[in-house]
């Protein structure tokens, strides 16, 4: 999926998943579509995915907004970083900022990896396939 964002910040939107208090929109954000090979579906997540457990990149406590590009991580949009609107998570992003190598340009796309688990199937790492319904692929321009 394509979405235009402009130059204004946007909202990154999930389903909650049900009777799941610890939900979090995880999202591993990059500079190329070579992001989306990192979780194909049917397949558990390993040790080489980023979305294994100890490579999230948590943001301030509240959120300042910013999106960290980062193939080898994620980003945890969880507890006070994300508000629950009905069944929805819903997180605020103003900004992107590489965590190594130069900044994109501002009309540069962004390739985001939304990842968000069910809570039906393990807990993600090494357990139950992935499904379609866990993750979406997402190209931002602006």
């Amino acid at each position: 999926m394509e979405v235009d964002v402009g130059s204004q910040p946007f909202e990154v939107r999930a389903p909650l998943p049900a009777g799941d208090s610890d939900a979090a929109i995880k999202i591993c954000a990059w500079v190329d579509a070579s992001v989306f090979g990192a979780v194909r579906e049917g397949e558990p997540i390993d040790e080489v995915s980023p979305f294994t457990p100890g490579k999230g990149m948590a943001d301030t406590a509240a959120g300042s907004g910013a999106l960290y590009l980062d193939k080898e991580a994620f980003n945890y949009l969880g507890d006070t970083r994300v508000s629950i609107s009905g069944k929805q998570m819903v997180a605020f992003v103003s900004e992107f900022e590489a965590t190594d190598g130069p900044q994109p340009a501002p009309s540069d796309p962004i390739y985001l990896l939304i990842y968000v688990e069910s809570g039906d199937d393990g807990d993600g790492f090494g357990k139950a396939a992935i499904s379609n319904k866990e993750y979406d692929l997402v190209v931002v321009t602006r």
